[in-house]
């Protein structure tokens, strides 16, 4: 575990990681398999009992047990990270990776912390912010939502913390825009600081909730009656409403990731108490929809 946040903090190269990611993960007998997809080409690479997390700055970085570990992509230069540590959701940013850790408290329910330490595991240091749901590395700021719904903004060095909103169910921040939801079915946005408010989409007479925000378009479902997903996506002015992929059986959408003009998402079948996770595609404009694997 690590110490409370500083005062302040080194800002180094704000290098992020687009050269690497993985293609067709998968496990046999606890051991991870994937395609390490490089700039130069691509590597098998195999983690013999271990579980991948992220392909961060050159180097994956996986779980084994209770510790933290990364790896070259071509299986050499493995290192401990965090021991009796697994880090969630890492992120890095100008020099540090971003995570988080949950950990179950005397209820049974899991309190989720906000963290930082260098890659290599060093200068290892928790916010004090209390439990968290969300959050977002975002130019000088941090931005992070609470169980309570509350938006909040704090600085990397754990300073200048501002309540942005008290209701939030979730957030992107993009271009210095904030882009939400709020419970009751309301898009929208406003200024980094939370000023100039602005309603994008209000549908309240059904289940709908927010996805992605690429900057230029708002990914959502609306869920029917029946418990189908139609997945959709809205301008972030507000115009261009499209359904993308209408109730193909899936609920529980998740956007795994809009890139090359491709939302590629997953959707769990609910069959005899049963729930098989599939991968599927479609393009931005409602085209070429594929069922791509079963996860």
């Amino acid at each position: 575990s690590g110490a409370a946040i500083g005062q302040t903090a080194s800002q180094n190269n704000n290098s992020q990681n687009a050269a690497f990611r993985v293609k067709n993960p998968s496990f046999e007998k606890g051991e991870f398999k994937g395609t390490i997809l490089q700039q130069n080409g691509a590597v098998e690479l195999r983690l013999e009992e271990a579980t991948f997390l992220d392909c961060i700055d050159g180097w994956v970085y996986c779980y084994k047990g209770n510790s933290t570990y990364r790896i070259r992509p071509d299986g050499s230069e493995l290192h401990l990270v965090l021991e009796n540590d697994v880090i969630e959701q890492p992120v890095l940013k100008n020099g540090w990776i971003y995570y988080t850790k949950t950990l179950l408290n005397l209820e049974g329910v899991g309190d989720t912390t906000l963290y930082r330490m260098r890659p290599d595991g060093k200068e290892n240091m928790a916010y004090s912010i209390g439990k968290i749901s969300s959050y977002q590395v975002e130019g000088e700021w941090i931005y992070y939502s609470d169980f309570h719904a509350h938006l909040y903004r704090i600085k990397p060095d754990g300073s200048g913390r501002q309540l942005l909103f008290e209701e939030c169910d979730r957030f992107f921040v993009r271009n210095n825009t904030i882009y939400g939801s709020t419970d009751g079915g309301i898009f929208w946005s406003c200024q980094a600081d939370g000023g100039n408010r602005k309603e994008i989409y209000r549908n309240q007479s059904q289940n709908i909730g927010l996805l992605e925000c690429d900057g230029s378009y708002l990914y959502f479902y609306i869920r029917s009656a029946s418990v189908r997903d139609t997945l959709c996506r809205i301008k972030t002015d507000g115009t261009g409403f499209l359904e993308l992929c209408k109730e193909n059986g899936g609920v529980h959408t998740h956007i795994v990731e809009v890139k090359d003009d491709w939302v590629y998402f997953t959707q769990a079948f609910l069959v005899d108490y049963e729930t098989p996770v599939f991968m599927h595609r479609v393009r931005t404009d409602g085209t070429g929809y594929q069922q791509l694997f079963e996860g």
